[in-house]
C-alpha cells in the first residue's frame, strides 16, 4: 500500500491590470511600478534580508501587506537559469527588462477548516507575487503525517468545493472567497483600490507534489477506474469529471521509469517522481525545489501571457513602459531560461503561441 507522509498542494490566482501602464497613468502609486527607473529604484530600496516593511516603502500603514521582499532574493537553480546568469542575484538584477516580481507576506493569518475527516496536519502559508501589471496570491498547503492518494484527492476536492479557510479566525470562506478577500487588500495597498479595474484568470494554477512516502507506488497501468478518477480529480477538482481517457492526461517525465510522471489538465499538475521519493540524501529538498519551481514558472508564464493577451491596440496606442514589458514578456515566453515538463506543456498551448504572435505583429 502507498502511504504518503508529506505532500505539497499549491494554488494561485492571477490578476492583470494596466492601471499604471496606460498613456496617462495615475500620478501616485503606493509602490513605484509604472516605469523602468521607478521599478528598479523600488527594488534597490528593498533590503535583501527580508525585513523591509510596507510602511518603510510608503510611509503609510498597509491594509493587508506585511513585508515586501525580492522574489529572487535566494540563489537557486530556477533563478540562475531564468536569467541565464550563474552569479544571479548578486549582480546586475535588471528587474524591469527581466520582468522580475516582488513578493509580499500578509498580516492576516489563514487557517484550514477541517471538516473532521482529515487525519493529517495541514499547514497553510500565503504569499503574494507582485508585478507592474498585476499580482498572484499563492496559497501553499503542506500536508504532513500519514495519508493516502485517496485522502489527497478528497482533500484537493474539499478545498475547491467547501468553505475550507478562515482569515484571523473569522467566518469560513471558500477558496475563491479567500482569494477575493486578499485581492481587495492588494488593490488597496498597491493598485489604486477600487479604480484598478483588474481582470482575473478564470482558472487557478494548481500544483500538487508528493514529497515523501513509504510503501509501494501507484502502477498507472493497474489502476482501477475509481483510482484513475481519484488521480484525475487532483488536476480537476471542480465541476464534472474529466472526459478523456486517463492516459491522455499523463505525461511521462522519464522514458526509462514509468513511475516518473506528471498528470496535466489545463493549469493543474500532479507530480510523482519515484526516483526522488527514496528517503535518502537531498531527495526531499530536491522534490520541494521542483514543486516550488514548477509553481513559480507556471504563475510567471501565465502572468506574461495574460499581460500580452489583455493589451490591445498598435504601438501608437500603447505607452512606452507597456511596450517594453510586452517585448520582455514575449522573450521570456519564447525562450525561457528555465524549462521543465509542466511549463513546456503550457508554453505549447494556443494561448501562449497567440500571445507571442500578437507582440510580433505590433506595428
Amino acid at each position: 500500500m502507498t502511504t504518503l507522509t508529506e505532500t505539497m498542494v499549491d494554488v494561485a490566482d492571477c490578476h492583470t491590470t494596466l492601471y499604471y501602464l496606460s498613456k496617462t497613468p495615475p500620478a501616485h502609486a503606493p509602490l513605484s511600478l509604472a516605469n523602468r527607473d521607478d521599478y528598479e529604484a523600488l527594488h534597490q530600496l528593498i533590503r535583501g534580508d527580508g525585513t523591509t516593511g510596507y510602511v518603510d516603502l510608503t510611509g503609510t500603514a498597509a491594509e493587508i501587506i506585511d513585508r515586501v521582499v525580492h522574489s529572487y532574493r535566494k540563489k537557486s537553480k530556477y533563478w540562475t537559469r531564468f536569467v541565464g546568469d550563474d552569479s544571479f542575484p548578486q549582480f546586475s538584477v535588471k528587474p524591469w527588462e527581466r520582468v522580475l516580481p516582488l513578493q509580499a507576506s500578509l498580516k492576516s493569518r489563514v487557517e484550514f477548516v477541517n471538516n473532521g475527516t482529515f487525519n493529517f496536519k495541514v499547514s497553510p502559508l500565503p504569499t503574494v507575487v507582485i508585478y507592474p501589471f498585476g499580482w498572484s496570491t499563492w496559497l501553499s498547503l503542506r500536508l504532513t503525517s500519514a495519508h493516502t492518494l485517496s485522502d489527497l484527492s478528497r482533500f484537493v476536492q474539499y478545498i475547491f468545493n467547501a468553505k475550507a479557510f478562515k482569515i484571523n479566525g473569522g467566518q469560513a470562506l471558500s477558496l475563491r472567497e479567500y482569494f477575493t478577500a486578499v485581492a481587495d487588500g492588494i488593490r488597496a495597498d498597491v493598485f489604486g483600490d477600487k479604480d484598478t479595474d483588474d481582470s482575473s484568470s478564470p482558472q487557478f494554477v494548481l500544483v500538487t507534489t508528493v514529497i515523501a512516502k513509504h510503501g509501494g507506488s501507484p502502477p498507472l497501468k493497474l489502476l482501477t477506474p475509481d483510482e484513475q478518477l481519484e488521480m484525475l480529480r487532483l488536476v480537476k477538482p471542480e465541476g464534472p469529471p474529466p472526459k478523456k481517457d486517463f492516459e491522455s492526461y499523463v505525461k511521462p517525465a522519464s522514458s526509462k521509469d514509468p513511475l516518473q510522471f506528471v498528470v496535466v489538465n489545463d493549469l493543474s499538475r500532479f507530480i510523482w517522481l519515484e526516483n526522488l521519493l527514496k528517503g535518502v540524501g537531498q531527495n526531499r529538498v530536491w522534490l520541494g525545489c521542483h514543486h516550488h519551481n514548477t509553481m513559480r514558472s507556471l504563475v510567471h508564464a501565465l502572468q506574461l501571457q495574460r499581460l500580452i493577451t489583455l493589451s490591445s491596440g498598435d504601438k501608437r496606442q500603447l505607452s512606452q513602459p507597456l511596450l517594453e514589458l510586452l517585448q520582455a514578456g514575449k522573450e521570456r515566453l519564447s525562450t525561457p531560461g528555465y524549462r521543465n515538463l509542466s511549463l513546456q506543456v503550457f508554453l505549447e498551448s494556443p494561448e501562449v503561441k497567440a500571445a507571442i504572435e500578437k507582440v510580433n505583429n505590433l506595428k
